[in-house]
């Protein structure tokens, strides 16, 4: 349990321990809990996703105010690089959608974003540049971060 924040739970439903790979749910609140990923197998790759420090890789941190500027921005951002078709990662408020390809993950918070609501990590300086560029200003305008490791 982190000092001052809430913690989410996850686990599998009692009924389906006996499956090779059952679904994994996660607690929302005091009593309701919602399917997190489909299988196990899913939740190991998703929890990867989401815990990899973004300082691995390039990086541009995008505020919903940058977003705001440009109604249509999301869109042509979403449009380029697909839902990675994994559900939204539920976890101290969040509501978290990967978008992306092999050279960019794009993590969209579409819950309770307080630093950012879109975080471009790519593999390449490149990637991050075009996909900052799909935004428009001001990202477009920003240098991304290089890794920090």
């Amino acid at each position: 349990m982190a000092e001052y924040q809430y913690c989410n739970e996850w686990g599998s439903a009692a009924a389906e321990a006996g499956q090779d790979d059952p679904r994994v749910l996660v607690s929302v609140g005091d009593e309701d809990w919602v399917v997190q990923d489909h299988s196990v197998s899913e939740h190991l790759l998703h929890l990867a996703l989401m815990r990899l420090p973004s300082r691995l890789g390039w990086t541009l941190a995008v505020r919903q105010d940058d977003l705001d500027r440009d109604p249509a921005a999301l869109a042509r951002l979403t449009a380029a690089h697909p839902d990675m078709g994994l559900l939204p990662w539920r976890e101290l408020g969040g509501d978290v959608v990967l978008h992306g390809g092999p050279d960019l993950i794009v993590r969209h918070d579409r819950g309770v974003a307080d630093d950012y609501v879109l975080l471009l990590t790519g593999r390449t300086e490149a990637a991050v540049r075009e996909a900052a560029a799909l935004l428009g200003a001001p990202c477009a305008d920003r240098d991304p971060e290089p890794p920090r490791v």
